[in-house]
C-alpha cells in the first residue's frame, strides 16, 4: 500500500456529504497514525542488528544495548488507572526483554510535544503497574519523537511519579535525526533490513523530509587541483545547502543556488580558468 502511495496509484477517497475526493497520498499526510505505523510497524521485521541500530539513535547506543531482545510492537495501546481518565493512548509501546520503550509521535508538521501529554501516559504506566494489570518493568524509557521545541534538559524526571514502580529515562529526537543515519545502516545491513530502511524513507518523504547528500565546493576541483569544473554540479542533489551534513526539511524554492544547477544540467559549460 505504501508502495502505491507513494507512486500517486492508491486512487482517491470520497468525502462524505461533498461531491469531492482526496488523494491517499494527501491522507497520508495528514495522519500521524499512519506515519506511526509505517515506520513502527515495520521495527519488527528487522534483524537484532537493525533493531539496535536504529534504538542506538532514538534513545542512545548504551540504553538500546541494555534493552536486550524487542519482543512484541503494542501500537495504541489503552492505559488505564488514571482517576480522571478512562484511559490514555500513546502512540507506541515497545517490549523488550529487560525494559520498556514508551513513544509519544508527532510527525514532521502539526502539533508539538507537550509535557502534560508526557505526565498521562506515564502516570498511567505507573498506575497499571502498581494495580497488578502490567508487571512492571526494570526501566522505562519514555521518546517523544518529532516536534520537539524545549532545550535539551528543559524536562526534568522530577516532572514525572513512578512511585517507585521502574526507572525512568526521557529522551527528545527528531526524526530528521533517523533519515540522517539511514544511509549508513542501508550500506551495513542486509537486504531484508536495507527493504524495510527503503520504505521509512517513502513514508518521509511524503511528509517532505528528504535526505541529503552532503556536497561540498571542493568537489568541484579538477585531478589537478589547478581549475574548477563544474560538471559534478549535474549528479548533485537538491538539498539544503552546498556543505550540509545532515537531513532536513526544506523548500527547494529556498536555495538561491538552485538555477546554477539547473543552467549546467542544461548547457555544457567549463570554466577552465576559474581559480
Amino acid at each position: 500500500m505504501l508502495m502505491a502511495i507513494a507512486e500517486n496509484k492508491a486512487g482517491r477517497i470520497s468525502i462524505p456529504g461533498t461531491d469531492g475526493s482526496v488523494s491517499w497520498r494527501e491522507v497520508f499526510r495528514r495522519s500521524e497514525d499512519l506515519l506511526t505505523a509505517v515506520f513502527f510497524g515495520r521495527l519488527q521485521y528487522l534483524s537484532d542488528a537493525g533493531i539496535n541500530r536504529v534504538l542506538g539513535v532514538l534513545i542512545g547506543q548504551e540504553a538500546a544495548d541494555s534493552l536486550g531482545t524487542l519482543r512484541t510492537v503494542e501500537c495504541w495501546p489503552h492505559l488505564t488507572g488514571l482517576e480522571d481518565r478512562r484511559w490514555v493512548e500513546p502512540d507506541v509501546l515497545l517490549h523488550f526483554e529487560c525494559g520498556l520503550v514508551l513513544i509519544e509521535v508527532k510527525p514532521p508538521f502539526g502539533g508539538d510535544q507537550y509535557l502534560k501529554q508526557w505526565q498521562a501516559e506515564v502516570h498511567s504506566l505507573v498506575a497499571e503497574c502498581r494495580s497488578g494489570e502490567r508487571s512492571p518493568p526494570e526501566i522505562v524509557h519514555f521518546l517523544a519523537l518529532g516536534r520537539n521545541t524545549l532545550p535539551v534538559g528543559a524536562h526534568a524526571l522530577d516532572d514525572f511519579r513512578t512511585e517507585g514502580c521502574f526507572e525512568l529515562s526521557v529522551h527528545t529526537r527528531e526524526w530528521e535525526a533517523i533519515l540522517a543515519a539511514i544511509p549508513t545502516w542501508t550500506s551495513e545491513c542486509s537486504r531484508g533490513d536495507a527493504a524495510v530502511f527503503k520504505d521509512w524513507i517513502r513514508a518521509f518523504e511524503l511528509f517532505g523530509l528528504h535526505y541529503e547528500v552532503p556536497r561540498y565546493w571542493t568537489e568541484l576541483l579538477t585531478k589537478e587541483g589547478s581549475t574548477v569544473s563544474l560538471a559534478p554540479l549535474s549528479w548533485w542533489q537538491v538539498g539544503n545547502s552546498a556543505g550540509a551534513t545532515q537531513a532536513a526539511c526544506s523548500r527547494p524554492t529556498e536555495k538561491p543556488w538552485i538555477p546554477l544547477l539547473q543552467f549546467v544540467r542544461d548547457n555544457s559549460l567549463e570554466l577552465n580558468t576559474w581559480k
